[in-house]
């Protein structure tokens, strides 16, 4: 019995190896072979998501890739202008990672902003991976925010959901802004805190405690593929003529395409617009060379910052006048310079506080105010 199950054995094991031997056969004559795994690129992480390169701060960005492959780590500042490049020829796969210091190829260091960091790998046989997630997770309008103001002490608290721009608008219930607090400013996920001191954009209109005080808190999110510097932070200057200059780049990189408005903005443009406000009229008097003094009816003059001038006029703005709060003037279709005649009968004799609103068609908005005397 043991005989005839051992000899059954090795007929089943030769059957076996008969199969095999075909099969490898047949591998060879056909030329087929195993197919090699994707190629990925994941678990993308930062050591940290804000940090400060003048205060020597480094970050540090780590990743996986599933094949050997040729890999590049690309930062992109926002208007989709190439910052940093890492180039890691030939790595295996497994996990890796790279350090920023913050200064561009350069190796000089850009305004505090954010920045977009893109990974591309590709292997020797042709295969490609990237890894930016603009399109899915950036340019998304937040509408439910949490924020508080405390009246005794002027601290803002807000929650944010994910990364995002902020702009936070103190203003007055019957429509005149009077500050942009924060005018778009990164922040993280989470709590956040900051104390405002409570005074209009003169410093001369004192707001915290007056009744018909009106916060706005605007939000959209960043990508999750981006980085925050902080430090010598500027704003990007105007350019000439903005709607000139091609951002195909910065759309295709950034994803902006059917996003927030703000979001698909040129930076250049995006901030509240630059204009002084002059009384210009020769019975006018100056007190310390600042303040007007004005009586009857003065010339009031509306003048655009020439940096902001030319797309405020190509996208077209109207001008709002408050006198101490209340709501006096407005045309719809500005101009610069523009001069309004304000006439001063009926105001009492003394201070008072002059606001002038440019509203641009595309939600920028600038604010001016002026102390001005009236005798009589």
């Amino acid at each position: 019995m043991n005989c005839m199950k051992h000899n059954a054995s090795i007929i089943f094991r030769s059957a076996c190896l008969g199969l095999l031997g075909t099969f490898l056969l047949i591998t060879v004559a056909t030329g087929a072979a195993p197919k090699k795994g994707l190629l990925k690129i994941t678990r993308v992480a930062l050591d940290r998501k804000v940090f400060n390169p003048s205060e020597g701060q480094k970050v540090t960005l780590s990743f996986e890739i599933t094949r050997q492959a040729d890999v590049q780590v690309v930062l992109y500042d926002r208007l989709g202008q190439k910052v940093r490049g890492f180039d890691m020829p030939d790595i295996q796969a497994g996990r890796h990672s790279v350090t920023w210091d913050g200064y561009k190829a350069d190796d000089k260091l850009p305004a505090g902003d954010v920045f977009l960091y893109v990974i591309e790998a590709k292997t020797k046989d042709g295969k490609k991976a990237t890894y930016n997630q603009a399109k899915e997770t950036g340019g998304i309008e937040v509408k439910t925010l949490e924020y508080t103001l405390d009246k005794e002490t002027g601290e803002v608290e807000y929650v944010l959901p994910k990364t995002c721009m902020i702009r936070l608008r103190a203003g007055l219930k019957d429509g005149m802004f009077a500050k942009t607090i924060l005018d778009w400013k990164p922040s993280t996920a989470g709590r956040h805190a900051f104390t405002w001191d409570g005074m209009d954009s003169s410093g001369r209109m004192y707001l915290l405690k007056r009744r018909d005080l009106d916060l706005r808190l605007t939000c959209y999110t960043l990508p999750a593929n981006t980085i925050i510097t902080t430090g010598a932070v500027t704003a990007f200057e105007s350019a000439n003529n903005p709607s000139e200059t091609k951002l195909e780049d910065r759309d295709r990189l950034w994803a902006t395409k059917g996003k927030y408005f703000h979001y698909k903005h040129d930076p250049r443009i995006c901030h509240q617009p630059r204009f002084k406000v002059l009384f210009p009229s020769s019975r006018v008097k100056t007190e310390n060379n600042d303040i007007p003094i004005v009586s009857g009816i003065v010339p009031l003059r509306v003048e655009l910052d020439r940096r902001d001038a030319r797309h405020l006029t190509n996208t077209r703005f109207e001008i709002m006048l408050f006198v101490d709060g209340v709501f006096i003037y407005e045309i719809e279709e500005g101009s610069s310079p523009f001069t309004f005649n304000w006439n001063t009968k009926g105001y009492a004799k003394g201070p008072h506080i002059v606001t002038v609103n440019l509203v641009g068609y595309d939600d920028h908005i600038g604010i001016v105010s002026r102390k001005v005397i009236v005798e009589k």
